[in-house]
């Protein structure tokens, strides 16, 4: 069953309940896209994939929406998939500790395989530094949106790059 891609926070955090309920038989979802308007638009391309994921999210407000659906995520809850892809940093300020926060997310997760698509350092405040310590202190995979396939706003892809960053990351189109 797939998950639409939310905008309000009590819809996001029904989706959370249902993306860490809906699994294989394996306990595992196949695939999921967790994060920001980059894994938006990603979730609309690959159907396979469950999504949470919220327009211009930045690394504390996504933190902040799985705190609220439950004050205790951190005590050991873990996500497990097979695949998944997580876009988190593009649009987080010079000032987030978006490192603490994605090292946080990437302690409760549990996957096959793991791709972070790294944002651009000129829009998103060399916010890619900290996605690729992140990635490569778990042996990560990442991914690098093309300039030529970057769309207007300098941040999010265009539909050839959404494309790229599905192949680049094992998935089907």
């Amino acid at each position: 069953m797939k998950i639409k891609t939310y905008k309000w926070l009590t819809t996001v955090l029904l989706a959370i309940c249902h993306a860490m309920a809906v699994a294989g038989q394996d306990g595992k979802t196949n695939c999921l896209i967790m994060g920001d308007s980059i894994a938006v638009g990603l979730g609309r391309i690959a159907k396979e994939c469950e999504s949470i994921a919220q327009v211009k999210a930045t690394s504390k407000n996504y933190f902040d929406i799985l705190e609220k659906f439950e004050p205790n995520i951190w005590d050991g809850a873990r996500i497990d998939a097979g695949r998944l892809i997580i876009s988190l940093g593009a649009f987080d300020e010079k000032s987030a500790k978006t490192y603490e926060y994605l090292l946080r997310l990437r302690a409760m997760l549990n996957a096959h395989q793991i791709t972070w698509v790294v944002p651009q350092p000129g829009k998103s405040q060399d916010k890619s530094i900290d996605v690729l310590r992140v990635a490569a202190g778990y042996g990560d995979q990442v991914v690098y949106i093309k300039p030529q396939y970057l769309s207007r706003d300098g941040r999010t892809p265009t539909i050839k790059g959404y494309m790229e960053i599905i192949k680049s990351a094992g998935l089907e189109l």
